[in-house]
């Protein structure tokens, strides 16, 4: 049986990454919209969503690219949970990669390249999503970019 402090942050990474999806989504989906609405410029987004989406944002992100950092290309942790675990950890472990990852792609693509200027924070947190994911890639295969050679 796993430990409470176990538990409680395997539960915590999960609820943040729902918060976070389910707030970038709608926000999407905004930027959808008024994308296919003629006469709507941009997508108003108030502070405090703002707020909320790019700490949330931030935090799982972090998690994300730093569980890649620290992990082999045959092993993943996250929030706790193995892909060497029993299952069903390894699911969760790679739903959470791919939810995380998904996000990031949508707000890239819907805001950045079939909606450019309807909504400059969800284009933010879809380049964002693009820097920190090809940084994790690096990191996960151990790959080193030109010019960086290591003797």
């Amino acid at each position: 049986m796993a430990e409470p402090k176990h538990t409680a942050r395997t539960v915590l990474a999960f609820v943040l990454l729902l918060v976070y999806g389910i707030t970038v989504g709608v926000l999407i989906a905004k930027v959808v919209n008024c994308g296919r609405t003629s006469g709507c410029d941009t997508v108003p987004i108030s502070d405090g969503v703002l707020y909320i989406v790019t700490t949330i944002g931030g935090l799982v992100s972090a998690l994300v690219v730093v569980s890649l950092a620290i992990s082999t290309p045959r092993s993943l942790s996250i929030a706790g949970l193995s892909t060497e675990d029993q299952k069903p950890a390894p699911f969760f472990v790679w739903a959470y990669v791919v939810v995380w990852a998904l996000t990031g792609l949508a707000a890239l693509i819907s805001a950045v390249i079939l909606y450019p200027g309807k909504s400059e924070a969800v284009a933010e947190i879809g380049t964002t999503w693009l820097g920190l994911a090809v940084m994790g890639v690096y990191a996960y295969f151990e790959l080193t970019p030109p010019g960086n050679r290591v003797p």
